[in-house]
């Protein structure tokens, strides 16, 4: 992907993709993705990372014996 984003909307799909959109925000881009090529592609390039971080997370538990 190009930096600086063409589309301003691509800062914002980290964020939906982690589910930490505000609800009016995240139908906004909902939306927007539906036109979007740009924001889809980041939106696919991003999916696993809640998946990944998730077994990131139980690993580093494991490891330091911590829970929570």
């Amino acid at each position: 992907m190009t930096w600086p984003p063409r589309c301003p909307y691509r800062i914002s799909v980290a964020s939906y993709v982690l589910g930490a959109l505000p609800a009016d925000e995240r139908r906004e881009l909902d939306t927007h993705l539906r036109t979007c090529q740009e924001c889809r592609t980041e939106l696919i390039g991003l999916a696993a990372l809640p998946g990944l971080l998730a077994r990131l997370r139980r690993r580093f538990r494991r490891a330091t014996g911590l829970s929570g």
